[in-house]
């Protein structure tokens, strides 16, 4: 039946029992019921509403971006944007409550503060968004190799890390990383990376990941999507206008410059032609790049760098990098090494030189995130 999800497999596991991923959907629904009426409530401070456009922005990158991006299989075009669509808002939801969790214990540790309900509010649903993300990118390096329930233990297992991380990087070590360079890209990829590598290389079943043109194409829709919406993604979490206002204009320079880079390389590269593998990811990498600096005064000239570098850096690892990693049994389907692991890396490192030229005469005592930028 054409119109059936079927979630992508390059060699099937075995069937699992009958109605275990139903059973998996309702028991989990069915415990966000308790789980929000126990320990949730409105927030009463509206500012955060100020934020929504930013979150739909954001919302369309998880939703329309990471599916489509992932229709690139021939055979499984339906499943990818079907099952990313469903994993999204599960760990969405999840995200938010266990966010919400950490958040209200490290209060509880570190100032002896009462346990108070979670406020829910629209900065909550971002970070439901950003939770879901890494899950996304964890799906895109074992998308063919794993059944729909096992992805769903995948899905709640990782959120519970994805909180965890989240909390110890920003409230515990105060580093700053607006846009998840490493609470998101890295961690989704390295996390995916590992899950892949513990699945098992798929052998000859590596076919099934063949691409056609009309599957390309609907790829090429989703890269479009996250490369207008990932300006918006870098600044959502960003508390005050001129942070934000920063964010995308770094954002929007250094992903225009990765692109440049792409397409000159896979030129170069790709024996005098255009390869729509590199240009369907690696364009994206200085927007995964810029992610940990996106907040920072780096200077325009250097966001044209980061982005450029981030996207040589992308494509080499299209072009070479994924044959290598299959060698050593790691068979990273969507290529989030390459994308996302490699480009966050490499903005983690210029996040560091950037704070290292921090001085309060070039900031004027501003903070992002709440954080000082030489925490």
């Amino acid at each position: 039946q054409i119109n059936r999800f079927a979630f992508p497999r390059i060699e099937a596991p075995a069937e699992p029992m009958v109605g275990r991923f139903e059973l998996g959907l309702f028991g989990f629904q069915f415990l966000l019921f308790g789980l929000f009426g126990l320990f949730t409530q409105y927030s009463d401070d509206a500012s955060s509403v100020a934020a929504y456009g930013l979150y739909q922005n954001v919302h369309v990158m998880i939703f329309v971006g990471f599916g489509f991006l992932m229709t690139f299989m021939r055979k499984y075009g339906w499943g990818a944007v079907g099952f990313t669509f469903l994993f999204a808002i599960v760990a969405a939801q999840w995200g938010m409550l266990l966010l919400g969790f950490g958040h209200k214990l490290y209060a509880a540790v570190k100032s002896k503060a009462d346990w108070k309900r979670i406020d829910i509010d629209i900065n909550s649903l971002i970070g439901g968004d950003f939770c879901a993300a890494a899950v996304l990118i964890t799906l895109g390096g074992v998308i063919g190799k794993i059944s729909h329930f096992q992805m769903l233990i995948v899905t709640l297992v990782e959120a519970v890390f994805f909180a965890l991380n989240e909390t110890l990087v920003f409230l515990v070590l105060g580093a700053v990383d607006a846009g998840g360079a490493m609470v998101d890209h890295a961690f989704g990829a390295y996390f995916g990376l590992m899950l892949s590598f513990m699945i098992g290389h798929p052998g000859k079943g590596v076919k099934s990941a063949e691409t056609s043109h009309k599957n390309g194409l609907f790829a090429m829709i989703g890269t479009l999507f996250l490369w207008m919406y990932l300006p918006s993604f870098n600044a959502a979490a960003l508390p005050t206008a001129d942070l934000q206002q920063r964010a995308i204009v770094n954002t929007v320079l250094s992903i225009g410059s990765s692109a440049v880079a792409v397409f000159a390389l896979s030129l170069l590269l790709r024996g005098g032609k255009i390869d729509m593998e590199d240009v369907q990811n690696a364009t994206l990498a200085g927007g995964v790049a810029m992610g940990a600096c996106c907040s920072m005064r780096v200077d325009p000239w250097a966001a044209l760098l980061i982005g450029y570098i981030a996207g040589l850096i992308s494509s080499l690892g299209f072009v070479y990098g994924s044959s290598i990693m299959r060698r050593f049994g790691i068979d990273d389907t969507c290529g989030i090494h390459n994308l996302h692991g490699l480009p966050a890396l490499f903005g983690a490192g210029a996040s560091a030189i950037a704070a290292g030229f921090a001085t309060e005469e070039r900031y004027g005592g501003q903070q992002t995130c709440g954080q000082p930028f030489q925490a």
